[in-house]
C-alpha cells in the first residue's frame, strides 16, 4: 500500500484549563492504586488533562508511575535511560521505535513525557509487540511460533461475550470498513483475539509493576476503548491484584457502569507537526506524487526523487522522516536532500 504523508502543518482542536481538570478529579482520589484515565488519541486536550493530573498528584506528594498504551514491553529499557537522562529525546524515539510502532504525531504526548522527565517519574512500556498483535489479527492465535507464544501474558479470559459484541460491531462497521481496502477487512474473530492480548499484556504488565511497587500509584493512559465498563484493562488487571481503581473516560457518552467520571474539554486550537506532501514507492523513499501547495511542491521536490536527508538527519525510512519532521517542526532553516537521475540535489 501506498505509504502517504499529508498536507503541511493541521490543527487539532480541544484544551481545557488545569483548574478545571483538578477540581472535578483530585478530591476523589484517596485510595486508589491505579488510575485509568482514557482518551482518544488524537484529541490533544485529553493529553493536556492527564498531564496536569501526574503532575499535580505528584507536587501533592503521591508516589507515581506511568503506564502508557503508547510504548512495547521490549523498549522499557529505552524509556528509563530516557527519564533517568542517559539519552536525549531524540535517541528516545528512534530506539523505541515510535514512529513505527504508533501512528500518531508525538506532539500530542510531549507534554506528559516532559513532565516524567523533569520529575523523574517512571514512564512504563505497557504493549505487547507489533509483530505479534499484527500476525493474530490476520492469522489467529494458532499462528504464533513458541516463541512468539512464550511472550504472551500467562492468563487469558477470552469469556466476555458483551465485550466480544462489541468490538466485533466496531470491526464490522461499514464506515469502518469503507475507510480501508478490501485486504485489510480481517477476520473479526482474530481482530477480537488480538485486542485481547493486547488488554491482557497491558493488564499483566501493571499488575506486575505494582506488585514490585507497593507504594506506588500507577496513572494508567489509554484509549478510552480499553477502559470503558472496566472490561478492557481494569478488570484484568484486578483479576490478577485485586486493588482499589478508578476509570476516567473523556468525551464519551455517560452510561452507568461504564466509568467512575467523566471529562469533557473545551475546544481551541493547537498546531502539529507538518507534513512533507508527497505519496512514496511502498519499498522505498522514492517520490511517485507530490501533493500540490504542499511543503514538498514549495521547495521543489519532484516525482521521481528518492528522499537522502532531512537537513542533518539521514533518511533511510519513513519513520526516520517522521522523526525529522517532529524536530524541525519550529525551525526556518531545514533542508532536504534528494538525489535526482544521478546528482545530489539540496532544496530549501
Amino acid at each position: 500500500m501506498i505509504r502517504k504523508l499529508l498536507i503541511l502543518p493541521f490543527f487539532l482542536l480541544f484544551f481545557i484549563a488545569c483548574h478545571q481538570v483538578i477540581n472535578t478529579t483530585l478530591p476523589k482520589i484517596k485510595n486508589e492504586r491505579v488510575l485509568f484515565i482514557g482518551e482518544y488519541h488524537d484529541n490533544y486536550a485529553h493529553h493536556i488533562n492527564q498531564k496536569n493530573i501526574i503532575q499535580d498528584l505528584h507536587e501533592k506528594g503521591f508516589n507515581i508511575a506511568i503506564g502508557m498504551e503508547m510504548f512495547q514491553r521490549p523498549f522499557q529499557q529505552v524509556l528509563d535511560d530516557y527519564i533517568c537522562g542517559k539519552i536525549d529525546e531524540k535517541t528516545m524515539l528512534q530506539k523505541s521505535e515510535y514512529f513505527t510502532r504508533w501512528g500518531y504525531d508525538y506532539t500530542l504526548y510531549q507534554p506528559i513525557m516532559l513532565v516524567a522527565k523533569e520529575n523523574h517519574i517512571p514512564v512504563i512500556a505497557l504493549n505487547l509487540e507489533k509483530e505479534i498483535t499484527k500476525k493474530i489479527s490476520k492469522k489467529g492465535l494458532e499462528s504464533l511460533t513458541k516463541e512468539e507464544k512464550n511472550k504472551l501474558p500467562k492468563s487469558l479470559d477470552f469469556s466476555d461475550s458483551a465485550y466480544k459484541e462489541r468490538l466485533v460491531k466496531v470491526f464490522n462497521d461499514p464506515e469502518h470498513l469503507a475507510a480501508m481496502p478490501k485486504k485489510y477487512h480481517l477476520n473479526p474473530d482474530f481482530l477480537y483475539q488480538s485486542q485481547i492480548l493486547w488488554d491482557e499484556t497491558m493488564a499483566e504488565t501493571i499488575a506486575n509493576y505494582l506488585k514490585s511497587h507497593p507504594q506506588t500509584l500507577m496513572i494508567v493512559l489509554a484509549g478510552n476503548g480499553h477502559l470503558a465498563y472496566f472490561v478492557g484493562i481494569p478488570n484484568r488487571v484486578k483479576r490478577r491484584l485485586p486493588l482499589p481503581m478508578r476509570v476516567i473516560l473523556q468525551d464519551s457518552e455517560k452510561e452507568k457502569g461504564k466509568a467512575d467520571q467523566y471529562l469533557f474539554p473545551e475546544a481551541i486550537m493547537i498546531e502539529q507537526t507538518p507534513k512533507l506532501g508527497v505519496l512514496l514507492s511502498p519499498k522505498g523513499l522514492k517520490v511517485i506524487e507530490v501533493i500540490k501547495d504542499s511543503l514538498a511542491d514549495n521547495i521543489g521536490i519532484k516525482e521521481d526523487d528518492t528522499l537522502i536527508a532531512f537537513s542533518k538527519i539521514p533518511i533511510h525510512n519513513l519513520a526516520d522522516l517522521k522523526l525529522a519532521l517532529y524536530l524541525y517542526r519550529n525551525k526556518k532553516d531545514w533542508t532536504v536532500s534528494v538525489k535526482r537521475g544521478s546528482k545530489k540535489v539540496i532544496l530549501k
